[in-house]
């Protein structure tokens, strides 16, 4: 048998340009859907870096909240206890120490040549001493000092034993008024 060649040579041209144009698009195909599958795969790491980002951003921030929220706190206490200490301040600086008083009523004491055994503070400023004196002479010197002393008031003798010849014993009560001792206010009302 003769070889017949069925198919003319131009068509044997047009198939190949056929199947070379479809491999072609098939090529160009193939690349784009790897072309797209890198974008895609850009775009999602991408996300995937911001996502992580926004929840370090977010727990840097829930941090720095907490420690902002304890320093208020820290700040809150400090301004209360600044504020308590500025009140404390002012306070002592009205109230005249009791060292003080002791001070003025040893120097009236010796100035009336008497001895004090006890000296007991009360409350409100109040004051009670026992103590001995020689004389009714230094006795009354005694009284005379806690009466013009701008320091005491109220003084009342509790008690004054003695026999002619012995050391007199008294006590007395009094009042401490220098300024910045609180007063006792009553409600007569």
């Amino acid at each position: 048998m003769a070889d017949i060649n069925l198919v003319p040579e131009v068509a044997r041209k047009e198939i190949k340009k056929t199947v070379s144009r479809q491999q072609t698009a098939n090529k160009a195909a193939l690349i784009a859907i790897l072309v797209a599958g890198l974008i895609l795969t850009a775009f999602f790491l991408y996300w995937l870096f911001i996502v992580a980002s926004s929840k370090l951003v977010s727990m840097d921030t829930e941090r720095s909240e907490g420690k902002v929220l304890e320093q208020s706190r820290k700040e809150i206490t400090h301004r209360a206890l600044v504020q308590k200490i500025d009140e404390a301040s002012k306070f002592l600086s009205l109230v005249k120490p009791y060292s003080i008083s002791f001070d003025e009523l040893m120097i009236l004491l010796n100035d009336s040549k008497s001895t004090l055994k006890i000296a007991e503070v009360g409350d409100e400023g109040k004051f009670k001493i026992n103590g001995t004196i020689h004389n009714s002479s230094d006795f009354e010197s005694l009284v005379e000092a806690l009466s013009e002393s701008e320091s005491f008031s109220d003084s009342v003798l509790v008690t004054l034993d003695g026999v002619k010849d012995k050391p007199y014993a008294f006590d007395i009560e009094m009042k401490f008024l220098k300024k910045g001792l609180p007063e006792a206010t009553s409600s007569a009302n």
